[in-house]
């Protein structure tokens, strides 16, 4: 479900210090996602969710298996 993240390089920019990119078919879902990440259940982080289309990547090149979906 996560295909990629990690933190940023440099200063923060904006207070976004990191990113990841989940597959997933709702956002409802990404946020259910979000929801269980332990920097943000411990109030260490604070998370935002933002729906991106993709452009140039072929999501159905990617395998399930690797994703969990």
């Amino acid at each position: 479900m996560i295909l990629l993240g990690g933190p940023l390089d440099g200063e923060p920019v904006g207070g976004v210090s990191a990113a990841y990119v989940l597959r997933c078919s709702e956002i409802d879902e990404a946020r259910a996602v979000v929801a269980t990440d332990p920097l943000v259940v411990a109030g260490a982080a604070m998370a935002t969710v933002t729906r991106w289309d993709l452009v140039g990547i072929n999501v159905d090149a990617i395998d399930d298996e690797l994703t969990g979906t």
